[in-house]
């Protein structure tokens, strides 16, 4: 009995063969993988296994590129993992624009905003209509690691 998980194993892989073949060809532009039955997340998850199991027990197509299988939009490609993948798709770079909006939330919505911003998830500041007590907004400074100033002229919050 084979010590390989079967999604491992070579007999399974090579189904994927031509995609991995097609995307060669394409090199290194990014390739749609079409042709399979299963959900646009399967194929990709089936994707990276047979990645790691040609790459683990060098079988499959010889000198693949090094692909990422990425998965957006209910498709799969394979896309190179090269810096110049940008270049290649020529996707404009653009820097975020900072957007004020001032928000009325409740206590659990602050609290989701300050996680938010510990974690960097989301960058501040965050305008906020409300009044809280002064030790309610020490409590989430110290338990979230921001800062939350007053603004007294606009009569709002300000989360950094």
């Amino acid at each position: 009995m084979s010590s390989i998980p079967p999604r491992l194993r070579q007999s399974y892989c090579e189904q994927f063969v031509p995609a991995f073949t097609a995307a060669k060809e394409r090199w290194p532009a990014p390739y749609r993988v079409t042709g399979y039955s299963q959900s646009a997340t399967t194929l990709a998850a089936r994707l990276r296994d047979a990645l790691l199991s040609m790459r683990r027990y060098s079988w499959g197509p010889k000198d693949l590129p090094d692909f990422i299988v990425c998965h957006r939009d209910d498709a799969v490609y394979l896309q190179s993992n090269d810096a110049d993948l940008a270049k290649v798709m020529q996707v404009p770079t653009t820097t975020p624009k900072a957007v004020e909006v001032t928000l009325t939330l409740t206590t659990v919505e602050l609290e989701a905003f300050c996680l938010l911003l510990s974690k960097r998830y989301i960058f501040g500041p965050v305008y906020i209509n409300a009044d809280f007590d002064t030790a309610y907004i020490a409590r989430l400074e110290s338990q979230f690691d921001v800062a939350i100033t007053f603004e007294p002229s606009l009569s709002r919050y300000q989360l950094l």
